[in-house]
């Protein structure tokens, strides 16, 4: 028996819900860093929202 369906057992579940959990999980906590970062970015270089940063990015003054 692997860990998956080890794990799975003990959470009363099946494997693949186990598995998509997990996955919806991670990619939640990586657009969470994706979003922080991109918060952290607007701060830096004092834009109001995404689009006015995307227009900074093309005309060249953001870099990053």
């Amino acid at each position: 028996m692997n860990v998956v369906n080890i794990a799975a057992k003990e959470l009363q579940m099946s494997p693949d819900m186990l598995i998509a959990e997990g996955v919806k999980t991670y990619l939640r906590q990586m657009l969470a860093r994706v979003e922080s970062d991109i918060f952290i970015l607007a701060k830096k270089y004092g834009v109001k929202d995404i689009f006015e940063m995307d227009s900074k990015v093309k005309n060249g003054f953001i870099s990053e």
